[in-house]
Order: structure tokens, then sequence, then C-alpha cells
């Protein structure tokens, strides 16, 4: 499966670029603390384009991950998304 290989690919390259699996602390400094990055796979039955410009935009935030697993930065760019 392509997800597989996305997982895989993640893997690998988060290997080479270790801050990224940290965590950020403040606007300045990032924990590399290596817990690795949130993966979710998510699937539905039309182009993603025609998914997105739907009028009822609910959908796309069910497929944002619960606000209480990331940081402050990422939880202001869902929320742009929950409108």
């Amino acid at each position: 499966m392509r997800s597989q290989l996305v997982k895989e690919s993640l893997s690998q390259t988060l290997t080479l670029f270790y801050p990224f699996v940290g965590r950020i602390k403040d606007h300045l400094s990032i924990s590399c603390n290596d817990e690795g990055a949130y993966y979710v796979e998510a699937r539905v039955n039309l182009p993603l384009c025609v998914f997105l410009n739907l009028p009822d935009s609910s959908y796309v935030s069910q497929l944002l991950i619960d606000s209480s697993y990331v940081s402050r930065d990422l939880r202001h760019i869902q929320d742009q998304w929950r409108l």
C-alpha cells in the first residue's frame, strides 16, 4: 500500500532530520526528544480538490488531529481550517 511507503519514507527521513521528531519548546527552541511524528491516515472517495471545496467545512476539520496532541503553533494552523 502507498500509506506503508509513506510511513517508511517518513521514518527514514526523520532519522536524518532528528530535530523534526522533537517538540517545539518555545518560539526559539525545539526539544530534540525523539518522540516521533504523529501519523494519521484518512480515505475519501472523491478527489481531494473536490473534498476541500465542499460547502460544509466540518468534514475537513474531522481530518485534523485532536489539538491536545499538538503544539500551539500547529493548533493555530488547524484553527484556520475550523470555520
